[in-house]
């Protein structure tokens, strides 16, 4: 928790991110195309899927009138986030399994078979 108050939630106040950014985050994430266990026409789509949510992202900065410079920085600081965003939900992870592990808390099933990789 101290992590995510110190770092997370001070990167994206920085980066003024707000509901529509944090959507294209989750849509950013969840379109992974760099999984190994997955088709090339798979692959495809999900990479086809980040790009559309990318381009959305540009046309909502676009629509608020910002300067090209402004735009650019607006759309990065988005992008920016995600290895963070990223690196900060594998912790989680660790945490409960480790948690689980040494019986720290009753974790539900589900929590249980959620992969930590």
């Amino acid at each position: 928790m101290t992590y995510s108050v110190k770092v997370i939630v001070p990167a994206m106040m920085k980066a003024e991110i707000d509901d529509y950014a944090m959507t294209a985050i989750y849509a950013i994430s969840l379109f992974n195309d760099l999984l190994a266990d997955i088709t090339i026409e798979s692959r495809e789509i999900l990479r086809k899927a980040k790009e559309e949510t990318i381009k959305d992202l540009h046309t909502y900065f676009c629509k608020k009138g910002l300067s090209d410079v402004e735009l650019t920085l607006a759309v990065s600081r988005v992008l920016l986030l995600l290895p963070t965003l990223e690196q900060y939900v594998k912790r989680i992870r660790e945490n409960y399994h480790l948690m689980d592990v040494f019986h720290m808390i009753d974790l539900p099933n589900f929590y249980k078979h959620i992969s930590i990789n």
